[in-house]
């Protein structure tokens, strides 16, 4: 049996990954709309950062910098709000030894955080909505 390579471009990874977190929103399977949309999410934002030189996290940062400075707190790092943005997405991912056996989360808005930065970052990165059916009619539905 012969191996078929395919090479895909990461842009196209994330779109099937984004693609494939909103179909799976639409049905109320949120786990696993959570990690494919944190997993497109995390390849667009770098993208984003490549292309421009800044994500979503860098609204995130101007956006908790400024709660901090109103209520005389320390501002929070970048990582900080990466691991908070980051720890239910992880928590499905992921077992430790020492970890609680459950999760406790609203899935459903974990899920549409994570879809709502992905396409965030892919407008970013490329300077246009994502050209997709489904995306389309999730921002159609979720945004208007």
């Amino acid at each position: 049996m012969a191996l078929r390579k395919v090479r895909i471009s990461k842009a196209k990874i994330a779109m099937l990954q984004l693609r494939s977190a909103i179909q799976l929103f639409n049905k109320r399977e949120y786990v696993s709309s959570i990690t494919l949309a944190g997993a497109a999410d995390e390849i667009l934002s770098q993208l984003a950062f490549k292309n421009r030189g800044h994500n979503t996290l860098g609204g995130e940062k101007y956006f908790w910098d400024s709660f901090a400075s109103m209520y005389n707190k320390p501002q929070p790092s970048k990582d900080k709000i990466r691991r908070l943005n980051n720890r239910i997405k992880n928590n499905l991912k992921h077992h430790d030894a020492n970890a609680d056996l459950h999760v406790e989360a609203d899935f459903e808005f974990e899920a549409q955080s994570l879809i709502d930065s992905a396409i965030r970052n892919y407008w970013i990165a490329f300077d246009s909505a994502p050209k997709d059916r489904i995306v389309t009619n999730y921002v159609n539905w979720q945004w208007t």
